[in-house]
């Protein structure tokens, strides 16, 4: 058996080496066992990125800036930049692979291609959005993302003059 996603939070690298010590005696109790290559440390000070020497036995830990837990990309800065690109590449590739088999297709209704792109390419994009203290640099990446898809759904080129506003209102009727 093995012990898996799991997160620990210490406020100094003492208190994080005991953690892990701790930890790692409780695992070897019930036979479970740490695997210290996938086994990742962070700091998240915000002052200034400190060096982490964590060890599980004799081996050290490696320290990482960014990783993914629970769905979401978490960064030494703490800053969205990084899961909201994650989001909008998720979404990209969500959107990449019906592009030909949906979007495109011209027998299709166009409140068809807009209920798949809100069901399957939306929540891609917006997950986990709910808990983002988000700046407007990136609603404007993640809306600039959705009115390109909405653009590419609807045939709207940008020859066409079309306002970002007009397109975003037909999409909703």
């Amino acid at each position: 058996m093995y012990a898996d996603d799991l997160c620990f939070l210490a406020e100094s690298l003492d208190g994080l080496q005991q953690l892990m010590s701790a930890f790692h005696q409780a695992c070897r109790k019930f036979g479970l066992k740490i695997i210290v290559n996938k086994t990742e440390v962070m700091s998240l000070d915000i002052h200034g990125h400190e060096t982490l020497t964590i060890k599980v036995s004799e081996y050290v830990l490696k320290q990482v800036d960014k990783f993914r837990y629970l769905g979401n990309t978490v960064t030494f800065k703490c800053d969205l930049d990084a899961e909201i690109n994650s989001r909008v590449g998720a979404a990209a590739v969500a959107f990449g692979k019906l592009s030909s088999k949906v979007f495109c297709l011209h027998d299709l209704k166009l409140a068809t291609k807009i209920s798949v792109y809100m069901t399957v390419v939306l929540p891609n994009l917006l997950y986990s959005s709910e808990t983002w203290c988000a700046y407007r640099r990136h609603i404007r990446t993640l809306d600039r993302f959705h009115l390109k898809c909405l653009r590419t759904i609807m045939k709207v080129r940008w020859s066409d003059r079309v306002r970002n506003s007009e397109a975003s209102q037909c999409w909703w009727h």
